[in-house]
């Protein structure tokens, strides 16, 4: 006998959806410190970054109030190319905050974005094979003038855990080989193994699309969750696999990611027993409906505190209609 039943999900435009909370809490964030870097507002930014990577304050998905601020500078330090205006800008502000606060490792991280991004403009963002030589040069010629400032600086930003996350991301594009990307991810968590997005990083370096396969990258979530067992449990064996899904393609994700589920749905409760947030409920109960785990999958929607209404199918690119059955 078999049976169907469309899995509910949050949509993510709703008033009431789980996804409003923690939206409008990084609205907030981003707001705030956008603002403060266009009033050069300087000693502020510095409070809130030492705060926030002092105490690792987090939102109420569990996500790093840090990681939020440095998205927003990422935002706000980006241009088109070598030649926008906006880039004089920018250096001009970059060179006041240097003024104000000599030793800000939040400052170089922000620098560090600036030059990244440049290289990625030169670059262009489609598949290798459509580079240009010539692009291909200057990407490689502005990922090396980002990796020579962050080292550079180094020694003001080792304790920063932004500065290795871009150092990862850096070298990822620069095409590092395994044996000195994964001396450095090693050392960069043996310093911050909290740090998610260090975690995040790391993980591209190991997709079929840059140097890796499938098993390599799910043994780089076993990795991490190796590195943060004591504080977290299983749970970035399921938020690895989350972020994947969200920066990746959606379609099929389960079938072409070797998930180990049971490792998995023990690291979803590690993540919702600590941090009971509707958008993790609901991210985590369609996970379980795509894995045909109808008791977990009940269980988590029980737990949300949206109201039913709001527990609708998303349509679209979002999610594909999934159906439980036995």
């Amino acid at each position: 006998m078999r049976w169907l039943l469309p899995c509910l999900v949050l949509l993510l435009t709703a008033p009431l959806s789980a996804q409003a909370e923690e939206l409008a809490e990084r609205a907030k964030i981003r707001e705030r410190v956008m603002a403060l870097v266009e009033a050069d507002a300087f000693d502020e930014i510095e409070r809130l970054a030492a705060t926030w990577r002092e105490e690792e304050t987090r939102t109420s998905s569990g996500l790093w109030r840090l990681t939020v601020m440095h998205w927003a500078l990422e935002g706000t330090f980006w241009v088109e190319g070598p030649d926008d205006p906006r880039r004089a800008v920018l250096e001009d502000r970059l060179e006041r905050w240097a003024e104000a606060a000599p030793s800000s490792s939040t400052r170089i991280v922000a620098e560090g974005y600036l030059l990244h991004r440049i290289a990625w403009a030169v670059r262009g963002n489609g598949f290798a094979n459509t580079v240009s030589r010539p692009a291909w040069q200057g990407f490689r010629e502005w990922t090396a003038k980002a990796i020579n400032h962050l080292e550079a600086n180094r020694h003001l930003a080792v304790n920063d855990p932004a500065w290795w996350a871009l150092m990862v991301e850096v070298h990822l594009a620069a095409g590092t080989s395994r044996l000195i990307f994964d001396r450095f991810v090693a050392e960069a968590l043996e310093r911050h193994p909290r740090y998610y997005q260090l975690h995040f990083h790391a993980l591209f370096y190991y997709t079929p699309r840059w140097y890796g396969s499938p098993s390599e990258l799910d043994e780089r979530a076993r990795i991490s969750v190796e590195a943060t067992r004591e504080t977290d449990g299983a749970g970035l064996y399921a938020r690895s696999y989350w972020y994947l899904w969200q920066v990746g393609e959606r379609r099929d994700f389960f079938e072409r990611h070797p998930v180990d589920w049971p490792l998995m749905r023990a690291g979803i409760y590690d993540v919702v027993d600590v941090y009971p947030a509707d958008w993790n409920l609901s991210t985590f109960a369609y996970f379980a409906c795509e894995m045909q785990d109808r008791r977990t999958y009940d269980d988590l929607l029980a737990r949300m505190t949206g109201k039913p209404e709001a527990r609708i199918q998303v349509s679209g690119n979002m999610y594909q209609v999934c159906r439980l059955g036995e």
